[in-house]
């Protein structure tokens, strides 16, 4: 008898869930294009995960790698972020082109020549970061601990970036 039970109660729980999808459907909802934004503008992302320092005096992190990928693989997924794969740089230990100064500058600028008004971009960082002298950086692959203003990336040209964009953060 409790098996029956059980399956009535499912049925009765699968008509309510589908008589809400109808009325969702007849109340003129409809599927925009997950690629665009609101405004019809391009969703542009850089991610960057690093776990492995070149310099032996910064920490090497374990997981940061692991997030920054987790990431990537939710905002390209056209049912969560509706990213389109070639407007997501992924740039990690792991990947073809490292997070070393460099590559970071690189993909920044990427984004301020490609983003405008009407785009959305989104950048994550995962990794380690610093402030000295009154300024904040974040320590890349390459970063050397004696050095950081010079081989680090300030958190001022991530604003940079961000601000000659004019897009949506």
């Amino acid at each position: 008898m409790q098996h029956w039970e059980s399956v009535v109660m499912a049925v009765s729980i699968f008509a309510i869930c589908s008589g809400l999808t109808l009325a969702q459907d007849n109340k003129g909802f409809k599927v925009k294009d997950r690629y665009t934004t609101q405004s019809g503008g391009v969703k542009w992302a850089v991610i960057i995960g690093i776990n492995d320092y070149n310099d032996d005096g910064i920490t090497d992190l374990r997981f940061a790698v692991n997030d920054a990928k987790k990431l990537y693989e939710l905002l390209i997924d056209e049912n969560f972020g509706g990213f389109k794969t070639g407007n997501v740089r992924l740039i990690t230990d792991d990947t073809e082109i490292k997070p070393n100064r460099e590559d970071i500058l690189v993909a920044l600028k990427s984004l301020e020549e490609n983003a405008d008004q009407k785009d959305t971009i989104f950048i994550l960082f995962s990794g380690h970061g610093i402030e000295e002298e009154d300024e904040s950086y974040f320590l890349t692959r390459d970063t050397r601990r004696n050095i950081v203003a010079d081989t680090a990336v300030a958190r001022s040209r991530f604003d940079r970036t961000m601000n000659r964009t004019q897009a949506k953060i």
